[in-house]
Formats: C-alpha cells, structure tokens, sequence
C-alpha cells in the first residue's frame, strides 16, 4: 500500500461566473485568512493561494503563523503587517 497524501478544504465555496469575478463574504480559518477577505475587501482565487502558501507553512512548521495567538489578534496582524519572506 502506497501513502498518498491528500489536501481538501471542507470550509465554505462557490463558483465563480469567471476569473475575474470577486466575491466579498467575510468568512473563513482565521489563520488562513487572506488579508483582503480579513477586511471584507473584494476577492478572488488569489485568496485561496494564500490560504494555500498557509497551509505549507503549517506543513514544514507543524502550525500556521501566528498561532500562538489568540484568532482575532491573529485576524488584525495578518490584515494590517505586510507578509514577509523567512
């Protein structure tokens, strides 16, 4: 029997009409949250990329940045600090 990992994501989804559409719902992991959906701006599949770059982080780390805080704590950081390289 081979391992063969798998990545899915049970939170919220739609269809977009096409790929310059935008949504502008507030809802989400905190931690994964990208910036722009944190402030209720438009967005589109580039959040998912985020949240994507998120959950490597968490893979090599074994948790997602700012974790060691609280979630709304965490929400205001990653809206309001520009995402730095490691």
């Amino acid at each position: 029997m081979r391992f063969q990992p798998k990545l899915a994501d049970f939170g919220i989804s739609c269809q977009l009409q096409n790929t310059w559409a935008r949504r502008n719902t507030q809802i989400g992991s905190p931690y994964w949250m990208a910036p722009e959906v944190i402030k209720g701006e438009a967005y589109n599949a580039t959040a998912d990329i985020w949240s994507l770059g998120i959950t490597c982080i968490e893979m090599a780390d074994c948790h997602p940045p700012y974790y060691h805080i609280p979630p709304t704590r965490a929400m205001f950081v990653i809206s309001t600090k520009p995402p730095t390289g490691r």
